[in-house]
């Protein structure tokens, strides 16, 4: 009997100041479905960053907590990191490269009027690219 392979994990990540997510990461779980498991965390800085984060096979980031290559190291399962707005001033994107993490955002963050509908595009657009990404698909090479 071949063993099971454990589901993957998707920390969302929001700045603890200032939370512009829900505490239940309810449209990230509803979009990733059973793939994985979703579990929402506070953190002010890429120090607060737990164990459970750092072990993670795909973080999706929220605007004020900035990731460096010092944290990006430590981040051996990690597949992909999704920015959960437009820019990717808050991820370090040359020390993910070269680690082989694709990084995304959400080029359309806060384009339309309606929040709540903004709300679920941008994260269904961010959640659909990490369900299609190769390296989610298929186990992450060795280095």
């Amino acid at each position: 009997m071949s063993a099971r392979k454990k589901k993957p994990q998707v920390a969302v990540v929001d700045w603890r100041p200032a939370p512009a997510s829900n505490s239940a990461a309810k449209v990230e779980a509803k979009v990733i479905g059973k793939t994985a498991d979703v579990k929402y965390y506070l953190a002010d800085t890429e120090d607060d960053f737990t164990p459970a984060i750092l072990n993670s096979d795909a973080i999706i980031l929220w605007q004020n907590t900035t990731v460096t290559e010092r944290t990006i190291a430590k981040m051996t399962n990690c597949r992909v990191f999704i920015r959960n707005g437009v820019g990717y001033d808050t991820v370090d994107i040359d020390a993910a490269a070269r680690l082989g993490i694709p990084v995304c955002n959400v080029p359309d963050y806060r384009r339309r009027r309606c929040w709540k509908s903004d709300k679920r595009s941008r994260r269904n657009y961010a959640l659909d690219i990490w369900c299609r990404s190769p390296a989610v698909i298929q186990d992450k090479p060795a280095a």
